[in-house]
């Protein structure tokens, strides 16, 4: 440390790791046709749905961030003056002030309590998620890999030097270092799988089948859950395989009793891909299932956007040619 030339400033967290994301539909509002004149890239829209699939949940190292952090501060600090060689008082208070932001003084507090205890590793793991979280990912990530050189499956310290690569921009490292850290978690964080297949979109379109494994990796170990599905949904399409999107689509159908925005999702790709007798065939289900809705239930404005979006498609098909048949005839 004492050779590192570490400017913190005062800024705010720099380069921070973002607190660890879940997923949200985006996509079952269906706020633009799936057709426009000026639709995305595939790959964009890929890159849309797994963004779009995030929301802000719990960081690691949460236990302290409960309560006032200044009385919290106060407390431990009046107790290490009464008991000044306890390691873990150093711990807990550097945790706090990390959680403050106050990084000089949550290093401090590692280093004091290394230099009363020079073999206790977890101070590496305190240490490089400070430093990364301070905007400085490359000597946190020198601090992590210490730490995991004796503890290669702790799926902490595996997250946040995921996120050290993610700074660094070393796309490709940072989706091995997320599927990684997914798998060493006792409990599954589908987060870990959409950060992976994340990365491995920033390293390149050639990556997106790695991506997609990824996704299935997740859906794997807890299930065929939105929050998965969807971005693999739009890997496949990316792909041309409309026929397992569809699958997709068929199987989260399957998991709720409403089904209108996945049927009219089915009615999208169909259309997408030329299917127009059997596009409209589900937008007509989509419709049949809207009406069946209690009046309250319809006037809510996500459904009768759904319920424009579906008469928009359906007036829109019934202006494209018909589908010839196995003979050629229309």
């Amino acid at each position: 440390m004492a050779q590192q030339r570490l400017c913190f400033g005062s800024r705010r967290r720099g380069a921070k790791i973002r607190k660890p994301l879940t997923c949200v539909s985006s996509r079952m509002s269906f706020s633009k046709p799936f057709r426009s004149s000026r639709r995305p890239s595939r790959v964009a829209a890929v890159r849309f749905a797994l963004v779009a699939a995030l929301h802000v949940a719990s960081t690691p190292f949460a236990a302290y961030a409960h309560g006032g952090l200044h009385e919290q501060i106060q407390q431990l600090t009046e107790r290490i003056a009464k008991d000044p060689r306890d390691v873990q008082l150093y711990l807990r208070r550097g945790e706090l002030h990390r959680l403050h932001e106050d990084w000089l003084a949550a290093l401090a507090d590692f280093e004091h309590g290394r230099a009363l205890d020079p073999q206790r590793a977890e101070i590496d793991l305190h240490v490089g998620r400070t430093l990364v979280e301070a905007g400085h990912p490359a000597s946190g990530l020198a601090a992590l890999d210490r730490y995991l050189h004796d503890h290669p499956a702790d799926g902490r310290a595996l997250t946040v030097r995921a996120h050290a690569l993610r700074a660094l921009k070393r796309h490709l490292e940072a989706a091995q270092a997320f599927a990684a850290a997914a798998d060493a978690l006792e409990q599954a964080d589908p987060q870990l799988y959409l950060d992976s297949a994340n990365e491995y979109l920033a390293a390149g379109d050639a990556r997106r089948d790695a991506a997609l494994a990824v996704l299935d990796r997740g859906i794997r170990r807890v299930g065929p859950v939105v929050s998965l599905e969807l971005p693999a949904i739009e890997l496949e399409l990316a792909a041309g395989r409309y026929d397992n999107a569809l699958e997709r689509i068929d199987r989260l159908a399957a998991q709720t009793s409403r089904k209108e925005h996945w049927l009219a999702r089915r009615g999208e790709v169909l259309e997408s891909c030329g299917r127009l007798d059997e596009a409209r065939l589900a937008f007509e289900s989509a419709q049949r299932a809207i009406d069946s809705l209690p009046a309250a239930r319809r006037r809510v404005a996500a459904t009768q956007k759904l319920e424009q979006r579906i008469a928009a498609a359906l007036e829109r098909l019934r202006t494209r040619t018909v589908e010839p048949d196995a003979d050629g005839k229309k």
